[in-house]
């Protein structure tokens, strides 16, 4: 460590040491080491001593920034004009510091399914850092919490001071992942086992999209007429044709006086649909009963996919088709 002890008085100075401390902070107190020393000659006014002193961190010192400082007149030797401003600090990072300084990852994944993400996790310290491991967590935000999911992890050996492990891990986008932009958050230590400078830099993320399904009725089929209370067979195939997977669903069935829908439409049956990938369809007929005391008249039969409205869709306003009948 290198400093300038300087007279800033209009007297001479006796000769001196400058006095090296390790600190928790910036403020010498009685709880601060001396770690080393150097001599000073006599300083006339206005003149300096320029010079190095070889110090050691101690051996049992934590991990953390810490803070060396250099005490002009160490001790107190020479009479001054002023005794309170004899000292300068500097701060030190002590201990290895873990990075995750590159990360990469697909743009999109679907729920449940298995991606591979890469990272490179880096000792940005001067000194060696112990094995670690590094954790793939998945997030609904950037920031992580202790609501994110760790989906996977990596081991990472020793590294010295710069030197860097770049390393892959086969991930699973949790089942029951909802649609829309995620994250994937990966932290370097993540078991906490390496005593670092700095603890609070060791995250990096990317955003991954989770495509959303698009549910629609391509096909609706049902008897052109029926009598008011009677039963009828309403047969149509609900397809998801959006990019994601559409969790279990329901198609219902309304008795309308337009061809459009609105909630004042008459429930009249539904059926279940199962998951389905992006591109599938489901097929099926449902038994439904016309309303008994329907005015004789022509209505439309409305099959409205996601019904209940429980799913995410890519667009949510084309879900219906619609089938004429007569009530006899």
């Amino acid at each position: 460590m290198t400093d300038t002890t300087k007279n800033f008085g209009t007297g001479p100075a006796a000769a001196s040491k400058t006095f090296v401390y390790l600190s928790l902070d910036s403020i010498l107190d009685p709880g601060d080491t001396l770690i080393g020393s150097r001599p000073v000659g006599v300083l006339s006014s206005g003149s300096y001593s320029a010079g190095s002193t070889l110090v050691t961190i101690p051996a049992d010192a934590t991990p953390g920034i810490r803070y060396l400082i250099v005490l002009a007149d160490g001790g107190q030797a020479v009479a001054e004009s002023i005794e309170t401003n004899n000292t300068r600090t500097t701060s030190i990072a002590v201990g290895p510091d873990l990075q995750v300084s590159a990360l990469s990852a697909p743009l999109s994944a679907l729920p449940g399914s298995a991606i591979t993400v890469t990272d490179t996790t880096k000792n940005f310290a001067t000194v060696p850092a112990a094995a670690s491991t590094t954790f793939v967590y998945f997030s609904l935000d950037s920031i992580l919490d202790s609501g994110d999911t760790l989906i996977g992890n990596r081991p990472v050996g020793v590294l010295g001071g710069g030197s860097s492990s770049a390393g892959s891990t086969v991930v699973t986008i949790p089942v029951d992942t909802t649609p829309g932009t995620r994250y994937l958050i990966v932290l370097a230590d993540g078991g906490q086992t390496v005593g670092e400078s700095i603890e609070t830099n060791n995250t990096r993320t990317t955003s991954i999209s989770i495509p959303f399904p698009d549910l629609q009725v391509s096909a609706l089929s049902a008897p052109s007429s029926a009598l008011s209370g009677s039963t009828i067979t309403v047969t149509d195939t609900t397809s998801n044709l959006g990019t994601g997977l559409a969790a279990a669903s329901t198609t219902r069935y309304y008795l309308s006086a337009t061809s459009t829908y609105d909630t004042t439409d008459i429930l009249i049956g539904s059926r279940s649909i199962g998951t389905l990938l992006n591109g599938a369809s489901s097929s099926g007929s449902a038994t439904v009963t016309i309303p008994a005391g329907t005015v004789v008249g022509r209505y439309y039969l409305i099959a409205r996919a996601d019904g209940e409205e429980v799913l995410a869709e890519t667009n949510e306003t084309n879900n219906t088709k619609y089938y004429r009948i007569v009530v006899q």
